[in-house]
């Protein structure tokens, strides 16, 4: 599976609306538009708007619906056989988190497009969701012995929090190596995600 272009993604209500929706992923559904067609309706600020409810449930569900494909889509990006190239395994990795509806704060200094405001909602949605179900989207590598005796990566996915466990708690890679090294003598669990 190639690896989609943060800058692709674009928001479809059967056609396509103008711009970009910062996410590596389309979306499609049958939202409510504004007027003039080029955007989603965002609504009356006063009282109760019908139509900025049905938009709400729609991202809602667009939601849930992006977070079983992260869970569903790390076997396809990230071979299960294991390899004997550790640049293959990173870069695999690496093309799964693409996958991710990230953002960046605004700075002067920011290059990524930042997200469509609706797009930044849907962002924030799937990463609660993937923390409230404490799904396995956190790769650690974990090295093990093939039949022809040659040793392989492969990827093991952790949850987001372990709080019965803590040290099978997946940690992000400390910049120090030898602190790394420290760690996993004491057998902790560290991720290779991004």
């Amino acid at each position: 599976l190639d690896t989609p272009d943060i800058q692709l993604g674009k928001i479809f209500c059967f056609l396509p609306l103008p711009g970009r929706s910062g996410l590596p992923v389309h979306i499609n559904g049958q939202f409510v538009l504004s007027s003039n067609r080029r955007s989603l309706w965002s609504g009356d600020t006063h009282g109760q708007d019908e139509k900025k409810e049905w938009n709400d449930k729609l991202l809602e569900a667009v939601s849930s619906s992006y977070v079983h494909f992260l869970t569903a889509a790390c076997d396809f990006y990230v071979s299960t056989e294991g390899y004997e190239d550790k640049v293959q395994f990173y870069n695999d990795i690496n093309r799964y988190y693409k996958l991710f509806p990230f953002w960046q704060a605004s700075t002067k200094t920011t290059v990524q497009p930042s997200l469509n405001p609706n797009c930044k909602v849907i962002a924030q949605s799937v990463f609660k969701k993937l923390w409230s179900s404490n799904s396995h989207i956190l790769a650690s590598e974990v090295f093990v012995k093939r039949s022809n005796d040659r040793i392989a990566m492969k990827a093991q996915w952790n949850v987001l929090n372990d709080d019965e466990m803590p040290f099978h708690q997946a940690h992000f890679l400390p910049v120090n190596r030898d602190i790394i090294l420290i760690l996993r003598r004491i057998r902790m669990v560290l991720t290779c995600a991004p």
